[in-house]
């Protein structure tokens, strides 16, 4: 998969401001695609290729990497929010049974992260279940109530009682009133919607605790 990038991190890479890049971008003139929540992302391949056609600085990240070898991918599914891609490992985050807006409300957060974090959401709690047994994520993220199939209590329980999910970090997106039943449950933190930037902040930092 090649890297991806948003136009903040665009931004900082060349130094601009990020409202440039969304004018590029909205203009045609940088080729981009959207994520499920919405939000513009380009591939180093089309970016490297607008710099250079523009005769603007390539920077040193870029010029590391073969132009050849740099292939894109677009957003080709409702359930997948890429994110860039480098040599350091991404901290894989599932969010499961989410509803549109959530799904949305947590791809701004990791917009808005300076760590490598790559997001992708499954709609449906019981092939979520499945999914983290081969994605292995490092956080898995619950909407509470979950739609049709098992509460988020049993679903924490599940991932808790599963050996190889020992190291998952489980957070549920939840009202009030739903913190201590699901804490009980094996949650290792509820946090209550809106999901934003420092929230997640909050949550990374505790990880590395």
């Amino acid at each position: 998969m090649s890297r991806v990038y948003s136009s903040p991190q665009i931004a900082g890479l060349i130094g601009v401001d990020p409202s440039s890049i969304n004018r590029w971008i909205d203009a045609g003139r940088l080729p981009a695609h959207r994520t499920l929540g919405g939000h513009r992302r380009v591939t180093a391949r089309d970016l490297r290729s607008f710099l250079q056609s523009n005769q603007l600085p390539i920077p040193h990240e870029l010029a590391e990497v073969e132009a050849d070898s740099l292939q894109s991918t677009p957003l080709t599914t409702s359930t997948a929010l890429p994110v860039e891609q480098t040599g350091a490992p991404a901290t894989r985050i599932l969010l499961i049974g989410a509803p549109q807006h959530l799904a949305g409300q947590l791809d701004d957060a990791v917009a808005e992260q300076s760590a490598e974090l790559q997001l992708s959401h499954q709609p449906n709690p019981a092939a979520g279940l499945l999914q983290i047994g081969y994605q292995q994520p490092e956080i898995v993220w619950l909407a509470d109530p979950l739609p049709g199939g098992p509460g988020s209590e049993r679903v924490c329980e599940a991932i808790r009682q599963d050996r190889r999910f020992a190291g998952v970090f489980v957070v549920v997106a939840a009202r009030d009133g739903r913190r201590e039943s699901l804490l009980a449950a094996g949650a290792d933190a509820v946090v209550r919607p809106p999901i934003t930037g420092d929230v997640l902040s909050t949550l990374l930092d505790a990880m590395g605790e």
